[in-house]
């Protein structure tokens, strides 16, 4: 069995607001999707440390190791034959809503309230969930 490593972040703005992707039409998996920054972790890389690259990858922002906080961790299998282990974390950026560079992964950004988060079913939903019932957005 393949056995892939993910990381993806719940970025929340100084008001709250969480940056939301759309994953583009020509994205080799769920294409159109909503989708939150992050994805597989390189080899030689930590989780946190491949989160951080992802993330500037896909959306052009950059943030610090120190100001991510881990919030799940969860395994699955969405592709026969292949286990991923993935990570959920969590920053808040001291600005509001700051503009995003997207990548050829996604087609389009936006800003939403955290409560918006819960209707996306997607792997790292039960971390969101998690994190939600344990009450540790205030944390971040």
């Amino acid at each position: 069995m393949k056995h892939i490593r993910a990381a993806k972040i719940v970025l929340l703005d100084a008001e709250g607001k969480v940056l939301l992707l759309r994953r583009s039409h020509t994205h080799p998996t769920d294409g159109l999707m909503p989708d939150i920054p992050g994805g597989t972790i390189e080899d030689g890389e930590t989780s946190k440390i491949g989160l951080i690259r992802e993330l500037q990858e896909e959306t052009g922002l950059v943030i610090a190791d120190r100001d991510v906080t881990l919030l799940h961790s969860v395994g699955f299998h969405s592709i026969p034959g292949v286990s991923i282990d993935c990570q959920l974390y969590a920053a808040r950026l001291a600005t509001l809503a700051p503009p995003v560079t997207i990548s050829w992964e996604h087609d389009e950004y936006s800003w939403i309230n955290l409560s918006e988060l819960k209707g996306l079913e997607r792997p790292y939903q039960k971390g969101v969930d998690y994190a939600t019932t344990h009450g540790l957005w205030e944390s971040v």
